[in-house]
Order: structure tokens, then sequence, then C-alpha cells
């Protein structure tokens, strides 16, 4: 990658002038730097960042978490971690105001706070075990991580408290990398594939209700009363009761849920491995152009993600041996534009 250090530097000092400078220049900064589009609760600094994880060498061995601005007319992508251990699983939190991500050795791994508006980055939690996954809740500071538990064959389910960094054992789940999680969008639900998907209470603690049906991947509707659940493929709506199906028969993958819980963007294999979006009041969907998914297995491969105004969608593709970031409008039908310009695997997109 070019990650050009000292364009990095005159970003970082351009962001910090922008706080302190009266507000005309401010915006004729901010503008040289993002497009003035922001979502709810989002700051102009943090409006356009993609978060995602690449790998820093050509053997890949070095996972690093990398940002770029997806709305500057130059997009830059900027290394945030570059540390000797493993990096990954970037996660924004509190309205996008902080990046958090792990980094992990063979033994043990810590949580990293990164600041959108300073690009300064801290260690702000450690555990002598390995965190395997985390997901923050949507509306405070919660985040909840899985960890390995020594000499155990499940993995703790914790709720950690970003700011005072209270943590609480939720629960014990069978042994898996990367069980599939959904909080509600008022973050008093906690949706987990464990065999079974479990709905937990995150006001108490408690087991709300189990569903005895397996799930690839989870997402709340906007009220929080029903969970899409992606099956082999399949994809249904469940309440606590029944089941029912949504789309079916299109081989569907790596799915990602707007903000506003009206889209579903996907891969359908059943479609020329096609990335197409789907609406989920109707069940009905638009193809957007065909993409080339990797043929291995990546503990965390997110290939898409939203923008926070659920408007656009990004995605990873591979085009000449080369694989970079793209964006396109929900609708399909306006142009791709390409984010990043360099030949790197990325991961793991967390816009």
């Amino acid at each position: 990658m070019n990650f050009a250090n000292d364009n990095f530097k005159l970003l970082k000092a351009l962001r910090r002038l922008a706080m302190v400078l009266p507000p005309l220049f401010a915006a004729i900064l901010l503008f040289a730097c993002a497009k003035d589009t922001t979502g709810p609760g989002n700051s102009n600094y943090a409006a356009g960042l993609i978060a995602f994880s690449a790998y820093g060498d050509s053997f890949q061995t070095d996972l690093e978490i990398y940002v770029v601005d997806a709305y500057a007319y130059t997009p830059q992508v900027d290394n945030i971690s570059n540390l000797i251990t493993t990096d990954c699983r970037p996660e924004w939190i509190s309205g996008k105001s902080a990046l958090i991500f792990i980094s992990s050795t063979d033994h043990n791994s810590a949580l990293y706070r990164f600041n959108p508006s300073t690009y300064e980055r801290y260690l702000f939690f450690s555990t002598e075990t390995r965190i395997a996954k985390i997901a923050a809740s949507p509306v405070d500071a919660r985040l909840i991580y899985f960890a390995n538990i020594p000499n155990d064959s499940r993995l703790a389910l914790n709720i950690l408290n970003t700011e005072t960094l209270d943590t609480t054992r939720l629960a014990e789940i069978g042994l898996d990398d990367d069980p599939p999680v959904a909080w509600s969008t008022d973050g008093t639900k906690l949706a987990i594939g464990a065999g079974a998907v479990l709905v937990f209470d995150m006001e108490d603690g408690g087991l709300l209700y189990s569903l005895g049906s397996r799930a690839d991947y989870l997402a709340w509707d906007v009220a929080g009363e029903r969970l899409y659940i992606l099956r082999s493929g399949d994809l249904f709506r469940a309440d606590s009761l029944q089941e029912y199906s949504v789309l079916i028969g299109r081989n569907l993958a790596l799915p990602a849920i707007s903000p506003d819980k009206r889209y579903l963007a996907c891969v359908s294999y059943a479609s020329g491995s096609s990335l197409i979006i789907i609406d989920l009041n109707f069940g009905d969907y638009i193809t957007v152009r065909s993409v080339h998914p990797p043929q291995f297995s990546c503990g965390d491969y997110r290939m898409l993600s939203w923008s926070s105004d659920s408007r656009e969608v990004a995605f990873i593709d591979q085009e000449n041996g080369a694989w970079n970031i793209y964006r396109v409008d929900r609708d399909g039908y306006s142009a791709i534009e390409r984010v990043t310009d360099d030949v790197t695997f990325k991961e793991s997109l967390a816009w």
C-alpha cells in the first residue's frame, strides 16, 4: 500500500485546525478533506470513514487496521494500528465517535480505541486470554466480546462497559470463533447464534427465549420484535413463536443489513456471484453487479458495509488481481466509485 506519511500528518493537522479555526475557515478545510454528508449522530470527521482490516505484506502474515475516507476527493488509506500483533475486527461505537479493534498474540488480546477526529489511538483494555469477536451496542458504551476460557471447550460471552471497563459474564456458549450476533436498535436485546438462536434481555442479562433453528447471520428489524435469519443460503424472518420465509433459493451469503433495517445487501451465488440489495419490506431485490468473493475462509470476512444514512453500500471486490473497496448507491443504478487503489487483500469493512 502507499501510505504517504507526510500526507497522513497533513490530514491530521487539517482536522485539528478545523476544530479551532473560525467557522468559515473550518468549513473550507473540512470541505477539502471530506464530503459534507453525515448520518445521525456522526461527526463530519467520521461520516465517510470506512475501517477495514488488511494484510500489510504480500505473505499475509501481518494483519492491520486501516481507515479510508470514502468522501474525500482523493481517498487515502491510513494504517491506524501498525502493531506487531494481529489486528482485526474493527467496530464503530457510540454514534461513530470512536473505533474499537482487537489486537492479539497467540495467548492474549487487547482492545484499542481510535479517535476519528484526532487520529489518535490508545490501549484501553487487555486480557490474558484471546478475544474471538466483539460487537458494539448501537446506543451506549457497552460492548460484548467472546473470549476463550482456559482449559474449556466453550467461549465466554462478556459485556464490557468501554467507559468504566466494568465486565460482566453473560453466558458461556459452544466454541465457535465467529458466532452470529445482533443487537436490537435500542440496545435492549441481543441475539446470538450458538447452535440454537439465543435472545437475551440486555437490561437484566436474562435469557428471553431461544429458537431451535441454526443461524449463519442474524439481524433485528427496526422495532426489535423480529429477527432476520440467514441459514444455508435462505433468508427467514422469525419472532419468538414462528418463522416465515423471505427469500428462498438464491444461495445468499456475506450479508449486511442497513442501519435503518430496511435493506439487506448480500452476495447471491444463484445469480452468478452477484451483489444484490433486498428490500426487506417486500422480499424483492435488485442486482448491482457481479462480484468476486474470495475462495478461502477467513475468520472475519465482512465484504459489505452500509453508510450511516443507509443510502450507500461499500463492498470489497477483485479486479485484475487487485482487491479494492468500492461504493455504490443502494438503487444500484448510479456509478460505482472505487475508494481504494492498491492490491492488498482486504477482509472486514466497517463503515
